[in-house]
């Protein structure tokens, strides 16, 4: 890009390659702002969507918890199987 400039810039001159990089520069800002501020309004949303279900998270991570537990507590009771050698 630099130079593609450079050669404008001897083609037309100092003044309009500075005002074209100039244009340049405000757009490429222009389009990190707009990026900047996608981005925080789809992390907003997401963290409102994960604040609403947070409850059922919750529910479900303490159900699989019990289950969990309660298959360990059966193979705890459980006899050991016999080695095989």
């Amino acid at each position: 890009m630099v130079a593609g400039l450079v050669a404008h810039s001897t083609t037309v001159g100092a003044g309009r390659a500075a005002a074209a990089v100039a244009a340049a520069a405000a757009v490429f800002m222009a389009l990190l702002m707009v990026a900047a501020f996608s981005v925080t309004a789809a992390a907003a949303e997401t963290l409102k969507n994960v604040r609403m279900t947070g409850g059922t998270v919750k529910r479900w991570g303490g159900a699989v918890m019990a289950a969990v537990g309660a298959w360990l507590a059966v193979l705890a009771a459980l006899p050991a199987p016999p080695l095989v050698r």
